[in-house]
C-alpha cells in the first residue's frame, strides 16, 4: 500500500490498528480538515498518532517534566495516578507494564483505502 492506495495484492487483506481516521469525533474531524488543506492528501492514523504524541510529550514538559526519566515517569502513570491525555484519537492511558489501554479495531483494505470491519 502506497500513499493510502492499496495495490491489488493487499485489497482483502484485515488488520488491526489504535484509531479510525474517519471516527466523527469533532477535534479529529477538524484535524482531518487541515491536514487535507495544508497536504492535498487524506489523513492516515499514522499522522493521527504522531499528533497525538507530540502533544502528550508538550502536556509532560507543561506538567514539569523536563528530563528522559521525569517524561518517562509521567507517562508510566498517566491513566491510573494521573488523568489520561485527550488525544484526538481518544483518551490515552498506559497500563502498569507501558501498554497502551485503547480499543483496538480490525480494518479490511479495499481499493480506496482502509476500512472498519464490524465485529459481530
Amino acid at each position: 500500500m502506497t500513499d493510502g492506495h492499496p495495490d491489488s495484492l493487499a485489497v482483502g487483506i484485515r488488520v488491526v490498528r489504535f484509531i479510525d481516521p474517519e471516527d466523527p469525533d469533532p477535534r479529529l474531524q477538524a484535524f482531518r480538515e487541515r491536514f487535507r488543506d495544508r497536504t492535498g492528501r487524506d489523513v492516515y492514523a499514522g499522522a493521527v498518532l504522531t499528533y497525538d504524541a507530540v502533544g502528550l510529550l508538550a502536556e509532560a514538559m507543561r506538567s514539569g517534566a523536563r528530563s528522559r526519566e521525569a517524561i518517562r515517569e509521567y507517562l508510566s502513570v498517566l491513566g491510573r495516578y494521573r488523568p489520561p491525555y485527550a488525544g484526538i484519537s481518544g483518551p490515552i492511558a498506559f497500563d502498569e507494564e507501558g501498554t497502551a489501554m485503547r480499543s483496538l479495531q480490525l480494518a479490511e483494505v479495499t481499493p480506496t483505502g482502509l476500512r472498519r470491519v464490524p465485529v459481530r
